[in-house]
């Protein structure tokens, strides 16, 4: 299974990579919704907190994939569904618990400094790029859509792990087993459009084109790990070989 299990990596890799670059969206003069002043002893402080930050996403990020990983190396398919959508839901609210306590940190650091005037704002991101998110949307929707279509023409029983190539456990089909990675897939892309919209500049200085290279960035590997799930999901109706480890 270890096909199934490099498809887990990547989409936890995705989200790590998702909350790593976050920062970079707001630019250095309003980090973590924080107002930064132009000097560096702030400038520094900044600096500190986003580094910290960044070592709780990836602190977090590892553990989590490597947790997953221990737990569902032997398992099903639909263990491994379940296990990978626990996954992203635990790495998104661990990302979001860093965010808040890089935020507060930020703005303790601050206050410890003399009073100054902070920049005015001014345009920041500009459009998010939605025409960047039709791809994720749309592989789930063509996920969906395949798996309807394929689901009234499956064996009475589904092989969910598999040896060497070769079926080594079978379950009951149910909507749950034939589907059992689609709920990880739409997480997924419902937690990374979140964390882009949380961290999208509104007015701070952020070059435009740099906030959507980021973003676009970001939502092409979702893409990619959509697909990842979707490979899955297709070995899992017959669609596809079945994984040769």
């Amino acid at each position: 299974m270890i096909a199934f299990a490099a498809i887990q990596a990547a989409v936890l890799a995705q989200l790590t990579i998702c909350g790593w670059v976050l920062p970079a969206l707001s630019g250095p003069i309003r980090s973590f919704d924080v107002p930064v002043p132009e000097r560096e002893s702030a400038r520094a402080l900044d600096r500190a907190v986003r580094r910290w930050y960044r070592m709780l996403v990836l602190a977090a990020g590892a553990v989590v994939t490597a947790v997953t990983l221990a737990a569902t190396w032997h398992g099903t398919v639909t263990a491994i569904g379940q296990g990978t959508t626990a996954a992203i839901a635990s790495l998104f609210l661990l990302g979001c618990l860093a965010r808040w306590h890089a935020r507060a940190a930020l703005v303790r650091a601050l206050a410890d400094l003399p009073d100054e005037a902070v920049p005015a704002a001014t345009p920041g991101g500009g459009r998010f790029p939605g025409r960047w998110v039709l791809p994720v949307i749309g592989v789930l929707a063509l996920t969906v859509a395949v798996g309807a279509a394929r689901y009234r023409g499956l064996p009475p029983a589904l092989t969910v792990r598999w040896s060497g190539g070769l079926a080594d456990g079978s379950a009951t089909t149910t909507a749950e087993a034939a589907f059992s990675l689609v709920p990880a897939q739409l997480l997924l892309g419902l937690t990374t459009l979140a964390a882009l919209g949380s961290g999208w500049p509104g007015g701070t200085g952020q070059p435009a084109a740099s906030a959507r290279r980021t973003a676009r960035a970001v939502l092409a590997l979702c893409g990619i790990a959509q697909l990842c799930l979707f490979g899955g999901s297709l070995v899992l109706w017959g669609l596809l070989p079945a994984p040769p480890a």
